[in-house]
């Protein structure tokens, strides 16, 4: 299965809900994998090296959840350009 697997660090575990930010970017790259090639990307693996922890955090989104990180990763990019690019 395709994936978008994307290393953090961090010195202490995260929560999923608190790492939307993160999720949004790797829906920014799996749209943009997509675009070029064609190939659906439906998973996004998120690693987390941990400087407090012997193991690497692993958090995952997919299906709908992922539909919402797009969603709101498009939301930004609309914000971004009304923000910045008006037109006279």
């Amino acid at each position: 299965e395709l994936s978008v697997i994307d290393f953090k660090t961090s010195v202490r575990l995260k929560k999923k809900e608190n790492i939307g930010n993160y999720f949004m970017q790797g829906a920014a790259y799996s749209t943009m994998f997509t675009e070029m090639t064609g190939l659906p990307i439906n998973k996004i693996v998120i690693l987390i090296g941990v400087d407090t922890a012997n193991f690497c955090q692993t958090l995952t989104v997919q299906g709908e959840e992922l539909d919402f990180h797009k969603a709101e990763l498009q939301k930004y990019i609309d914000s971004y350009y009304k923000k910045n690019l008006t037109f006279a």
